[in-house]
């Protein structure tokens, strides 16, 4: 009983150790986002250590014990919405797949602190699983109990190291505090176990040896982390600066799509340059232009640069009211992802550029060809309340009286057109409508030019026959923007 109890209380301090280390990647991401995750998947790790050796199970059947109970959590705890009724589908492993690939991506090029993404998460739980493993077998099985605090050291000394100066103090004194009572406890748990190589006074003396050497340790790290920060020249800049490898120039910059058109049509004809999965039809948006250069006869274009204007990834919270759909890019020819607007949540597709001002979504990927992404959506309103449609008539801001002005040669029969087609409209919206309504119909609309309400928009929108279909849209690259 005694030598049971003795190995529990090292396989706490043990997973104490484990547990410290994971939750210096803290200093890494940007949100504690991880932290559930990581720290389960550490604890499980221990747990089914212990089990194996009360039981008497060898190394080798132990190992196969943890392998087996990483990929139920992989399957059960990070992607249960693939599964069937907990039982594991081929979408589950390809969100597995697509969820590690992604982590890899992010950890080459990601800046710290990094958001704490589907597939960052992913990647940190293999990490912290084979640590506690591995740690779990060289302190219990191999009796190696310095060699069992090196895992959890290597990943303390990376994530200090890349990490930012957040929460530096406390990761670092909880590390070195669960650092030496694992060394404390595994020490006494070995001596009780007969298993030291002293006995009589010796042992005495060893445990004497061990105690004075981790007060002297806890001393030195006391000292370290309160009197360190006072030495002269603390706050000087590092001689080499290791913190934010990775690129830094967060931008895109794209040709304006109508440039490209004419050459794709004639060129290339009808090719199918994405495929969609979606319990209904909606829109699909490939880009907003979204700033407007006079020179070259004017025209509207993306440009985005810097931590103000672009982010990396979508990774807000997801309820039953959004429209998750599933892409997989097949012809496009830009990096651009298409989603139905407004997108919120993206796992795939290797962590993107989003543009924040009008969530355009930019792959990080010079070819996008044969990519598989999952964008949840928040939806529009279906029709908007007569004070809202009444408050576009409020007078246009200064700064956007530029972008309605009109070339002095532009041509006079698309101008009578257009005040043709929105004659007898009320307000802004009631012609943005009629516009509408006129390109996706131009025969239909002709006759209701003088309509002054228009239908709401869920009437333009093509009823869906099944609860779930496949939808390929085959236009050219340019047509989809």
């Amino acid at each position: 009983m005694a030598s049971r109890t003795s190995t529990a209380l090292a396989t706490l301090a043990l997973a104490a150790l484990s547990t410290a280390a994971v939750l210096t990647l803290g200093r890494v991401f940007q949100s504690g986002r991880f932290v559930l995750p990581v720290v389960g998947a550490v604890l499980l790790a221990h747990l089914l250590g212990f089990v194996a050796r009360t039981r008497g199970w060898s190394l080798v059947d132990a190992l196969s014990l943890s392998m087996t109970g990483l990929a139920m959590y992989l399957i059960w705890v990070l992607a249960p919405h693939t599964t069937l009724f907990g039982i594991p589908t081929p979408d589950t492993f390809r969100v597995l797949a697509d969820r590690l690939g992604d982590g890899v991506h992010e950890l080459r090029t990601a800046v710290v602190p990094a958001p704490a993404t589907d597939g960052a998460i992913v990647l940190s739980v293999l990490v912290g699983w084979f640590m506690a493993a591995t740690a779990d077998a060289l302190a219990f099985w191999r009796r190696a109990t310095i060699g069992a605090v090196a895992p959890a050291l290597a990943l303390f000394v990376w994530a200090s190291t890349l990490g930012t100066d957040a929460l530096a103090t406390r990761t670092t004194a909880g590390f070195f505090v669960a650092a030496l009572l694992f060394l404390l406890v595994q020490q006494q748990s070995l001596v009780g176990r007969g298993r030291a190589a002293f006995s009589g006074r010796r042992v005495r003396a060893g445990t004497a040896v061990m105690t004075l050497g981790a007060l002297a340790g806890a001393i030195a790290v006391v000292g370290g982390l309160v009197l360190g920060p006072a030495l002269p020249g603390a706050d000087a800049a590092p001689l080499i600066d290791v913190r934010g490898l990775g690129p830094k120039d967060r931008s895109y910059r794209v040709e304006p799509p109508l440039a490209r058109i004419g050459e794709d049509f004639v060129g290339r004809g009808r090719v199918e340059v994405f495929t969609v999965r979606s319990p209904r039809e909606d829109y699909w948006r490939v880009a907003a232009l979204d700033r407007y250069e006079s020179t070259n006869g004017g025209q509207w274009t993306l440009a985005a640069q810097g931590s103000d204007e672009v982010q990396d990834g979508l990774h807000a919270p997801v309820d039953s009211t959004m429209l998750r759909q599933e892409f997989h890019i097949t012809g496009l020819a830009d990096r651009w992802l298409p989603a139905a607007y407004e997108p919120v949540h993206l796992e795939g597709g290797d962590n993107p550029l989003v543009v924040k001002a009008s969530s355009t979504l930019v792959s990080n990927r010079s070819d996008v060809s044969d990519l598989t992404y999952n964008v949840s959506s928040r939806q529009p309103p279906e029709s908007l309340t007569g004070a809202q449609i009444d408050g576009t008539n409020a007078p246009l801001p200064a700064e956007m009286r530029g972008y309605t002005r009109l070339p002095s040669d532009f041509p006079s029969g698309v101008r009578d057109a257009a005040v043709r087609i929105t004659a007898g409209a009320a307000n802004p919206y009631d012609r943005a409508r009629a516009l509408e309504s006129f390109f996706l119909d131009p025969s239909a609309c002709s006759s209701r030019a003088a309509s002054p309400r228009w239908p709401a928009p869920s009437a333009f929108r093509r009823a869906s026959r099944s609860a779930t279909h496949r939808a390929a849209t085959t236009a050219s690259p340019a047509s989809t923007a």
